[in-house]
């Protein structure tokens, strides 16, 4: 199974992505969420995570530095981001420091 962490602030969208996403027939299982990078990179230090789902704009930590950070400590974790927003230069910023794809959270309710 590929062990997934979900990483936002926004409680909703946690619950929406536990919830609607059928994990199991894509042989993974979520092993944690947390709803910051700062959270997020305590946890990946001491947890086996393969992909991490991550939101750009987040209190303490925000998802791109959590994605630098983390890619140091497990470089061979995937990273997707998760965001409100489809300003082109976040877009751009998160396939700079690692990010493997780009998700727009009103395309996870679809």
């Amino acid at each position: 199974m590929i062990k997934v962490l979900l990483v936002d602030d926004e409680e909703l969208v946690l619950k929406i992505l536990k919830s609607k996403v059928p994990w199991n027939e894509y042989e993974m299982e979520i092993v944690g969420s947390e709803p910051d990078g700062k959270g997020a990179l305590e946890f990946i230090q001491k947890n086996d995570v393969d992909v991490v789902f991550t939101d750009i704009k987040m209190p303490n930590m925000d998802g791109i530095e959590f994605i630098e950070k983390a890619l140091l400590i497990k470089p061979n974790t995937e990273f997707i981001v998760l965001s409100s927003y489809s300003d082109f230069p976040l877009v751009k910023n998160a396939f700079r420091v690692g990010a493997s794809d780009y998700i727009l959270k009103v395309d996870i309710n679809s």
